[in-house]
């Protein structure tokens, strides 16, 4: 299945800013940490870019510019844009002076484990040293290309990005009683770059396991409009017990170009994803259609034999 990131033509733009002073580096953004492991990337990037260890993610104010939501993955797209571009220009700064004294330009210099060298070994020195008694800052945006909405032929520019994903459902179907239970849920999954292993085999752990709940227990009722549902005691989330096991078999380094280093969000992908193999897998064992979800017990008895 392939997962489609994008707006439709709505302007997808963040805004992230970057200081740096007495060693230590802190961004600010908009982006709202739900859980999603945006302020470990802005942390990382930053690392990356600046070889500044120490990294302070700002708390969310309502007087920074707005980021958007925190859909589909978009943060890592949008605002680690952001973040990325600001940390760069931050880069600049920081090496101009170094750069002109060597007669040399910025390109010709890295960073990369706290150290500054040039390419022909001329120069080098820490960063620590580097920005001894600067306060370096900078303000950048990431705005990606734009996209429209999908004419009645379901054509157009309207995403900014794709990302694929195929999942196998393993499932126990009771063909009597109608009751389904996930055994395993094997995934690979296009996931651009890998920038923190642990955190990605987490966040398409927790993106199955949201899918799985799709499938067989959450059933959002909303007649007329309206959320009947007053609470989560009678909105059925799954809990590790109805956790499959969950194996990632495959991941696919794909990048993408307008990316922060190539990496696309992971999580968004096998919650579209996995709702779709556990009905197939349903419907592979019962022999019956299943066209709604989530999928009712009545839905999973199996057709008579002839």
């Amino acid at each position: 299945m392939v997962h489609m990131l994008g707006a439709e033509g709505a302007d997808e733009v963040s805004t992230a800013t970057v200081k740096v002073h007495d060693g230590m580096a802190t961004v600010i953004c908009a982006a709202v940490e739900t859980g999603q492991g945006f302020t470990t990337l802005a942390r990382q990037i930053v690392q990356e870019v600046l070889g500044v260890e120490e990294v302070h993610v700002a708390s969310v104010d309502t007087d920074q510019p707005p980021a958007g939501p925190a859909t589909h993955g978009r943060h890592t797209w949008v605002s680690g844009g952001a973040v990325e571009r600001a940390a760069k220009m931050v880069r600049t700064q920081l090496l101009q002076p170094l750069a002109h004294q060597f007669g040399m330009s910025t390109e010709l210099l890295q960073i990369a484990d706290g150290k500054i060298t040039s390419y022909d070994g001329v120069l080098s020195t820490t960063v620590t040293e580097a920005m001894e008694g600067k306060e370096l800052w900078a303000t950048a945006q990431c705005r990606p290309h734009p996209t429209e909405p999908l004419d009645d032929t379901g054509q157009g520019d309207a995403f900014v990005g794709l990302a694929f994903c195929a999942i196998r459902a393993t499932v126990d179907v009771d063909i009597e009683l109608g009751s389904v239970r996930v055994v395993e849920m094997a995934v690979a999954q296009d996931v651009g770059r890998i920038l923190n292993p642990a955190q990605l085999a987490t966040r398409i752990e927790a993106g199955v396991t949201q899918g799985v709940g799709a499938a067989l227990t959450e059933n959002l009722r909303t007649p007329r409009g309206l959320v009947r549902h007053p609470d989560l005691t009678h909105y059925a989330l799954p809990t590790s017990l109805d956790t499959p096991d969950i194996r990632i078999v495959k991941l696919v380094e794909e990048r993408d170009v307008v990316a922060p280093f190539g990496a696309k969000p992971v999580s968004a992908v096998p919650v579209v994803t996995s709702p779709a193999a556990v009905a197939s897998a349903v419907r592979a064992a019962t022999g019956r259609p299943v066209n709604r979800l989530p999928i009712r017990p009545q839905a999973a008895v199996a057709v008579p034999g002839p």
